[in-house]
């Protein structure tokens, strides 16, 4: 096995995208680093609750969560700093993990909140139809796509609770610092090998198409009210979109552009205040809320990369102090010891019945 060279500064490997190193090691990507931009800050975001608390029906915010680290400690402070009245919704994307859902029962009981659940059961056939046009052409089509159906049926679900329960605020809990560097570029470039994604376009299955618009389609008319539209542009209508809100009472937040978002203070938060805590088997408390992420979507990745998308997460993180490069490296390789093969292979063939040649092509992905 080759050995891998990484940057001393951060944990980027040297197979990583067009990366390239200087005399002492230090990756192009950390040598371009800017810094991150500054938060907004808690008294601006104070003063923006100020305007709609109480503007509604029985409930100031809406907060998205399945039960992970960032999204609860959002639930946290929405409810115990800035005393808001929540509700807290779960999306079921049918591979919710048990322990995401456990934190958030727990966190809700805790803290009093109202949560309520909702689902489709588009999502599992909306995803199996990607895959079986995508798994062709190698992962970086595969995995491009993985994550649509929360990505549409999620955000319109809030949209519509919201419309419907008369919620002022949707608070999102995304952090900048956890964001992929390379992500946007799989269009474009050749990473995997097959060509570019647009130009297998060309010969994809297109019954397989079809049926994949056809979930789309279903998904968004069961999330659809009167007041969101039903795309921003014709680019959207393939899916991953956010849904048109025509009602402007509605204001939507993301609580790190305000507040520093902080891995340690969050953890130790939730684990003090909520007894939250991540799955026992999982080496990071990163996105396991979803059983996708560790699977199929990594799977993919490590194909695609040779590393999974926790190695750019990691290094982003120690490039802006979030963490400290030993704990990175130390993560990285408790993490390569893990083997999800199993659970993998069942995801495919159990929970989308995926026919066994394309769960043998999409396992025989290698870098």
């Amino acid at each position: 096995m080759k050995e891998v060279t990484r940057c001393t500064r951060c944990v980027l490997p040297d197979c990583y995208p067009n990366i390239t190193f200087d005399n002492q090691g230090v990756c192009s990507v950390c040598q371009n680093y800017k810094g991150q931009s500054g938060v907004l800050g808690e008294e601006k975001l104070r003063e923006l609750f100020s305007l709609y608390k109480g503007k509604g029906g029985k409930y100031d915010c809406l907060v998205g969560t399945g039960g992970g680290r960032d999204s609860t400690y959002v639930l946290y402070a929405a409810k115990k700093i800035f005393n808001l009245n929540v509700l807290a919704l779960n999306y079921d994307n049918g591979f919710r993990h048990p322990q995401g859902l456990a934190n958030l029962k727990k966190a809700c009981e805790i803290l009093d909140v109202d949560y309520i659940t909702s689902g489709s059961k588009v999502d599992k056939k909306l995803l199996a139809t990607h895959l079986e046009h995508s798994i062709p052409y190698g992962p970086g089509f595969a995995k491009q796509r993985m994550c649509w159906p929360c990505m549409t049926g999620g955000k319109w679900l809030l949209h519509k609770t919201a419309i419907e329960k008369n919620i002022p605020i949707i608070l999102w809990g995304f952090a900048k610092p956890e964001e992929l560097s390379f992500e946007d570029r799989l269009f474009t470039e050749d990473f995997f090998g097959r060509g570019s994604i647009r130009k297998n376009i060309l010969t994809i299955n297109k019954w397989s198409v079809i049926k994949y618009m056809y979930y789309i389609a279903r998904l968004r008319l069961q999330f659809w009210t009167p007041k969101t539209g039903i795309t921003a542009n014709i680019k959207d209508i393939r899916g991953r979109v956010h849904p048109i809100d025509r009602n402007k009472n509605i204001k939507e937040i993301y609580f790190y552009d305000y507040i520093q978002w902080d891995r340690r203070k969050i953890k130790k938060t939730l684990m003090e205040e909520l007894g939250w805590k991540k799955p026992d088997d999982y080496v990071s408390s990163w996105r396991f809320d979803c059983r996708l992420h560790h699977t199929l979507v990594n799977h993919c990745f490590k194909a695609m990369m040779g590393f999974d998308d926790l190695v750019d997460g990691y290094s982003n993180m120690v490039r802006q102090g979030y963490m400290s490069r030993e704990t990175a490296l130390r993560q990285i390789e408790q993490e390569e010891q893990k083997d999800r093969k199993s659970e993998t292979i069942s995801i495919l063939k159990d929970e989308l019945k995926m026919p066994d040649h394309l769960v043998d092509q999409f396992m025989s992905y290698s870098k």
